[in-house]
């Protein structure tokens, strides 16, 4: 009896660690716990973050040499008025989207960085990737534009490269859509910041060198990016196609779409260019096969992930960036689940109650809000991977594994709250 005693106490502290421990990092040199902060990013890893403010999209890439980039920057006040409720702002009232995602970035930011972006992509000119120059409570810059989103985050995180699907010519860029919004304070921006050193290039379709690796390219030849879209034209078949045959999409349309590969991992993501555009399935056919995890395109919202599309690309992992009560959509995610029953769906935000039923009376109009009964909406939502907080994506080096943390998202001490993985890339 003794010597069990003695066995067990010699066992007993090694087995409280392991049971305590949810997941090797990647690198396999630490453990990941619940309730601890996310480690830093490592050498040969790829890290995807997708920063949750409440009040747009942030996507935060580290490459696998510590080559950094960021997707957006949407930034918009709260409105009482709001046509959809709004999720409150995180991690609480008063705070400002591109302090949230500049604070955030600053914290994972390698050091090798020198606290600069190496690069900047804006999808597409709406305030919740931007920021919105028109509100009054805005702070205007020395150099004349206002400190909200894109233009706000550089002023606290500066970008060595911008790309958008504009540059040089803005009001060509404007002219091929309709419902663009006025990006009057985002000009004055780029002018500024490109006479401050910043180099800015229009998103080029079909190149596979805008988005290279800047730090050690030659340690990481199985990693790359493919522009896919860009202003409803998409790469297929090695050529540029129109897909809207000369007629003008909406903005959403216009959205950038690329692919970032690390060895059999693939991420997609594709700003708001969902299912109601006419850019998602014949994106889909031109990937033409599994990937492993992607941006939910436009937040998730009616008439995106249709069934045809996630039946081919059938992700791992969606995560969505959603701030307001119709998003993530109901019958969005049926019908990802319909194609892809494998995929799991994690969401930055879900709003309290169900409020899609009720999109007739609100909206007036209906995209089967109606038939959101409060039986299906508790169903959709149980079977979601999770509903609040940060969420990462960690590849390992090489690109073989990755896991999925969710980021308390209620301060900035980005503690895990839950680990899933590792999953297998195929």
């Amino acid at each position: 009896m003794k010597l069990k005693k003695f066995i067990l106490a010699l066992v007993a502290p090694a087995l409280f660690f392991f049971g305590a421990c949810r997941s090797m990092s990647p690198s396999t040199t630490h453990f990941e716990r619940i309730g601890e902060t996310l480690s830093q990013w490592e050498e040969g890893g790829l890290d995807i973050h997708f920063i949750n403010s409440g009040r747009g999209e942030c996507l935060f890439l580290i490459l696998p040499d510590g080559t950094t980039m960021v997707v957006d920057c949407g930034d918009f006040p709260d409105s009482k008025n709001a046509k959809w409720p709004e999720v409150d702002p995180k991690p609480y009232a008063g705070t400002r989207a591109y302090e949230v995602d500049a604070a955030y970035i600053k914290h994972f930011l390698p050091k090798a960085s020198q606290g600069m972006i190496d690069y900047f992509n804006l999808s597409h000119f709406h305030i919740d990737h931007m920021g919105t120059s028109s509100w009054k409570g805005n702070t205007i810059s020395p150099n004349g534009y206002a400190l909200t989103g894109v233009m706000g985050l550089y002023d606290l995180v500066p970008f060595r490269k911008l790309v958008d699907r504009g540059y040089p010519d803005y009001d060509a860029a404007l002219s091929l859509a309709t419902a663009s919004s006025n990006i009057d304070h985002y000009r004055k921006f780029v002018s500024y910041a490109v006479s401050n050193g910043m180099s800015a290039e229009q998103f080029r379709i079909g190149a596979e060198d805008q988005f290279v690796l800047k730090n050690n390219p030659s340690a990481y030849p199985e990693f790359k990016t493919v522009n896919y879209a860009r202003d409803g034209k998409l790469w297929q078949g090695g050529k540029v196609v129109d897909l809207y045959a000369g007629k003008k999409p909406k903005e959403n349309g216009t959205s950038c779409c690329f692919l970032v590969k690390y060895g059999d991992f693939e991420f997609l993501t594709c700003g708001d260019a969902g299912g109601n555009t006419a850019v998602e399935i014949p994106l889909a056919h031109e990937i033409g096969h599994r990937i492993e995890a992607m941006k939910g395109s436009h937040h998730m919202a009616w008439g995106t992930h249709k069934k045809e599309a996630m039946a081919i690309l059938q992700p791992q992992v969606i995560v969505v960036q959603n701030f307001s009560s119709h998003k993530p959509w109901i019958p969005a995610m049926e019908t990802t689940w319909e194609g892809s029953p494998r995929t799991r769906i994690y969401s930055t935000n879900l709003y309290p109650q169900n409020l899609q039923k009720e999109d007739v009376q609100r909206s007036g109009s209906d995209h089967g809000g109606s038939a959101v009964t409060d039986e299906l909406y508790a169903a959709a939502t149980a079977k979601m991977s999770s509903h609040n907080g940060h969420v990462v994506i960690r590849v390992e080096k090489g690109g073989a594994r990755y896991w999925v943390y969710v980021l308390d998202d209620t301060d900035y001490k980005y503690r895990i709250k839950q680990i899933d993985g590792p999953f297998k890339s195929e």
